[in-house]
């Protein structure tokens, strides 16, 4: 007779840790998580989100950092420094108009700088645009000796051109009388066709030498104007020789 199962009883002990059911539930719950916070932002950037606009309706600027420009509008007193720094645009001797301390007015000679160097090129220039000038004046000269001597060439051969057809006309008279022989009429006819071509000819050589002329006479004047702007440059910078306060 058994009276119990107790003497066929074993106790079993709990496993330690968690089980796999658990475990896997532990996981799973963690990656969840995870993704929750990484899509937390975006989740919440579009919850706040009213109303979406097409990009081609928003004008878009770039901001760039700068520095802010204002005009102030103020009185004051300019006081010179007890040891001002001069600069000359050139090398040379230097000649002192006041001394240290001296009180000076606006526009007043400070020093002057002597440029042998700068001197020597502004004569040198000087004298270049005084025979480019010649040089412009003889071509004007020898424009009006030319054109004056084509205006001459071309009134003796309508003088001639003229003397030609008179003689024409009295061979032709002379001819209809029978008085003028076949051949006499024919030079008189090849007298006046000579100097109309002689004409003709003078007339556009004149015309296309007045052109050169016009041409040589402005590219001299472009040759002066040319000199006269390095000259006049050459002047200033001597005269930014004189340091004036």
């Amino acid at each position: 007779m058994i009276r119990d199962a107790s003497s066929m009883d074993r106790p079993i002990e709990r496993p330690r840790g968690l089980s796999r059911r658990n475990l896997f539930y532990l996981v799973a719950f963690l990656v969840v998580l995870s993704a929750l916070a990484v899509t937390y932002p975006s989740i919440r950037r579009w919850a706040q989100a009213e109303t979406s606009v097409d990009i081609s309706r928003i004008r878009i600027g770039e901001v760039v950092r700068g520095d802010l420009v204002r005009d102030i509008s103020a009185d004051g007193r300019t006081v010179a420094a007890f040891h001002p720094t001069l600069f000359s645009p050139a090398r040379g001797m230097v000649s002192l108009a006041v001394r240290a301390g001296e009180v000076v007015e606006v526009g007043q000679v400070l020093c002057r700088v002597r440029s042998p160097e700068l001197e020597s090129r502004l004569e040198q220039e000087r004298s270049t645009l005084l025979s480019l000038e010649s040089d412009l004046g003889r071509q004007r000269i020898l424009s009006q000796q030319t054109r004056l001597q084509n205006e001459q060439a071309i009134g003796l051969l309508e003088v001639e051109l003229e003397a030609a057809r008179r003689a024409m006309d009295r061979a032709q008279r002379t001819r209809d009388e029978g008085l003028l022989n076949a051949v006499e009429y024919e030079q008189a006819q090849d007298n006046v066709a000579i100097s109309s071509l002689k004409l003709e000819v003078a007339r556009k050589e004149a015309a296309f030498e007045s052109d050169s002329l016009d041409f040589e006479l402005q590219n001299r004047q472009s040759q002066v104007e040319r000199q006269q702007i390095v000259v006049d440059e050459l002047v200033r910078q001597v005269d930014e020789l004189i340091i004036r306060s």
